[in-house]
C-alpha cells in the first residue's frame, strides 16, 4: 500500500502535472493519514479551498491512528526528537505508515530518513515544479 504525505497532496491540489499524471496511472487509490487530512484542512484560507480539499479527500482511503501507531510514534519521537529533530506530526505519520507496513510517498526525506523501518518513495520528478 502507498500512503501519500502532505507534500504530495499539496502538489495534487495545486494541479502539478507530474503529480496528477502519476496519480492517474495508479491501479488503486493510495491512502493518506488523518494527520495529512488535518494538515490540508489547516492550509485552507477560505471555504472554497476547504470544499476543494474535501472533494479530493473523498477519493482516498484515510488511515486513522491506532493505539499501536500511537505507541510507535512515542518511541520514534523519544528516539529521534533530540538527535534528528523529528516533529510530532511526522512521528505520527511515520508510525501510522509503518504500522500498516506501507510505503510513504514523500519528498520530505529529511523528516523521515532516521526511521529504519520506514520505506519512502519519491513518486515523480519535481524538477519542473515552479
Amino acid at each position: 500500500m502507498l500512503v501519500l504525505d502532505t507534500d504530495i497532496m499539496v502538489d495534487v491540489q495545486r494541479g502539478f502535472q507530474p503529480a496528477l499524471e502519476w496519480l492517474a496511472q495508479m491501479p488503486e487509490s493510495p491512502a493518506i493519514t488523518v494527520i495529512t487530512v488535518l494538515e490540508l484542512l489547516r492550509g485552507c484560507r477560505n471555504s472554497r479551498e476547504q470544499q476543494s480539499v474535501e472533494l479530493l479527500l473523498t477519493r482516498m482511503p484515510i488511515l486513522y491512528i491506532s493505539e499501536a501507531a500511537c505507541m510507535r510514534a512515542v518511541e520514534y519521537f523519544r528516539t529521534f526528537h533530540l538527535s534528528h529533530g523529528i516533529g510530532i506530526l511526522d512521528a505520527l505519520i511515520a508510525a501510522t505508515v509503518t504500522t500498516h507496513e506501507a510505503t510513504l510517498c514523500s519528498f520530505n526525506e529529511k523528516h523521515y530518513r532516521m526511521i529504519p523501518d520506514l520505506k519512502i518513495l519519491k513518486p515523480y520528478s519535481r524538477e519542473q515544479r515552479s
